[in-house]
């Protein structure tokens, strides 16, 4: 089986978080496999599940390089593989939000949501507090 076709959970796959296409799968190690897995099984498979509509992940694993390129935060749980940005067609991305922080708080460590797109991150190692946020901008 290529990296790429592990099934993390019943409605996604390790693919769907290299969605740059840039990423190296050489680079990829089974240490980013497993906190993948822990953001699927505790935070995306359940909105999936509760919204019965397919999530879209924007922005998931990173290298150190994509990370720099889109200026995206040095210590990003992106490069970890903890963190995910995604959005739900069909779905308000205010309703997913309300929905996480009342259902699934206790396994977040990152809930923001921006104008076109929710960041969120699963409870990990590397940072211990929890950040909930509204970041849109103000129209």
């Amino acid at each position: 089986m290529r990296i790429k076709d592990i099934q993390l959970t019943e409605n996604f796959k390790l693919s769907e978080f290299f969605v740059s296409g840039k990423t190296d799968f050489e680079f990829f190690s089974a240490d980013y496999e497993t906190p993948l897995f822990y953001l699927c099984k505790l935070l995306l498979q359940p909105i999936r599940e509760h919204t019965k509509l397919p999530i879209t992940i924007t922005s998931g694993f990173r290298t150190y390089e994509e990370n720099k390129k889109i200026n995206g935060k040095p210590q990003s749980l992106h490069l970890s593989g903890y963190a995910a940005d995604f959005i739900c067609a069909g779905y308000s991305l205010e309703s997913i939000f309300s929905i996480i922080k009342i259902y699934l708080k206790k396994y977040i460590c990152e809930l923001i949501l921006h104008d076109d797109y929710i960041h969120i991150a699963v409870i990990n190692p590397i940072k211990k507090e929890q950040y909930i946020a509204d970041e849109r901008s103000q129209k």
